[in-house]
């Protein structure tokens, strides 16, 4: 479900434009909702007697962000939407707008590969790609934006005439009639491209490991002081007891009944027993991942359940490999066996999943399970794509292939 918000006052003139060019996109909206903030104009008579069939609610004047989040409210609340798009009354959609978007649908941390189109600028024309979010990723909101004359500059180009070449899929134009003459090996306009998102509902890895491959995302814990929560719900420290196998005990071997070992000390990786317990393995320890171990690429199509027992969601990104997302179950939710492995189904994968990717979000609580085919022997990592984390220990090495061969003995 996708729903359109569209916020207006006072713009009787304009609306129209804006609403015909979402009823006229090629690939349609699911819900258009208008919210007029107030106005004393002709809009309310244009929405009844134009528009009939959209949502159209009136409300006393607030501003415009308080009508815009009426609509997704609205649209959460009512229509059930699983995406929102916003339009101002003021402004219009080209046709193909939804469409392309929609097929460019990109998960927390992924990438995407951008077309820019500089034709038509005057040499020496100067582009500075700018940051407007927080430089914090967990700041809180509001936040304060990047510093634009510092790290909110991503990058700059300099249209520079001297350094291009004709190549066939330069535009050519008549000097006369500004008509394209090589209209056969032209390049698409940026404006015409569309990307459709490939049909991969049938495509599968054929895994080759028997037993999933289980890791770990943890939030690793103090190994020296405990906690506790008093009877006013303050935190405070127990310097009596020390931490001992995920508990807190004294020095006669009592364990306190409450306490626990202070957390979260850092969110780390590791690996999962057959009783669901998680083992941390840091980024100086010796290597835990070795996929296709015996060289021959007989075992490198593997299938890792990724259990995350922190409090976050951690976008995780493999080296090497596209892998398919084979989809997401509770921890301890849907085993029942005790059997740490499952048979992952299409349940839990999201609409920007369908296809192969690089990047998976692993939501708190949750095993997510991918596969890929580790086809290349050397030396990778597999980490946490928010950088904070891959620099404090949520970044392991792996090795696809033969220890001492395909990597150096000395890490195992």
């Amino acid at each position: 479900m996708l729903s359109v918000i569209i916020p207006t006052f006072n713009r009787a003139h304009t609306l129209p434009r804006a609403l015909d060019s979402v009823l006229n996109q090629t690939q349609p909206a699911d819900d258009i909702i208008v919210i007029d903030d107030g106005s004393t104009d002709e809009t309310e008579t244009l929405m009844q007697s134009s528009y009939p069939s959209l949502t159209y609610l009136k409300q006393n004047n607030k501003g415009v962000s308080a009508a815009r989040n009426h609509g997704i409210k609205l649209a959460i609340n009512q229509s059930r939407c699983e995406w929102i798009a916003l339009l101002d009354s003021d402004d219009e959609w080209l046709p193909t707008k939804l469409e392309k978007q929609q097929a460019l649908l990109m998960g927390l941390a992924e990438r995407s590969d951008v077309i820019v189109d500089f034709r038509g600028l005057p040499n020496g024309t100067i582009i500075t790609m700018t940051n407007t979010a927080p430089d914090a990723p967990f700041g809180g909101f509001p936040d304060v934006a990047a510093d634009p004359g510092t790290t909110g500059q991503v990058m700059r180009f300099v249209v520079n005439n001297a350094l291009l070449s004709l190549s066939p899929t330069d535009e050519l134009r008549d000097p006369v009639t500004n008509a394209v003459t090589n209209a056969l090996t032209a390049a698409t306009n940026v404006q015409d491209l569309v990307v459709n998102p490939a049909d991969l509902d049938g495509f599968t890895v054929a895994v080759t490991n028997l037993v999933a491959r289980e890791l770990a995302l943890v939030e690793e814990e103090s190994a020296l002081i405990c906690a506790d929560v008093d009877l006013a719900g303050n935190v405070v420290q127990l310097p009596l007891f020390t931490p001992v196998a995920g508990a807190c005990q004294d020095a006669a071997g009592n364990v306190h009944p409450t306490a626990l070992p202070f957390a979260p000390k850092a969110a780390v990786l590791g690996t999962v027993d057959t009783a669901g317990v998680p083992t941390v393995t840091l980024w100086s320890d010796p290597i835990v991942t070795n996929v296709n171990a015996n060289g021959t690429g007989a075992q490198s199509a593997e299938q890792w359940n990724l259990w995350n027992f922190t409090v976050d969601g951690h976008p995780i990104h493999v080296h090497l490999v596209k892998f398919k997302v084979l989809g997401r179950y509770a921890i301890g939710g849907e085993l029942g066996d005790g059997s740490s492995t499952v048979s992952a189904s299409a349940n839990g994968v999201e609409a920007w999943e369908d296809g192969w990717k690089d990047t998976v979000i692993t939501y708190p609580g949750e095993v997510t399970s991918i596969a890929a085919d580790f086809d290349i022997n050397g030396l990778y990592v597999w980490h946490c794509h928010i950088v904070e984390h891959e620099d404090n220990e949520m970044m392991v090495p792996m090795c696809v292939g033969v220890a001492g061969v395909d990597c150096p003995a000395q890490l195992f």
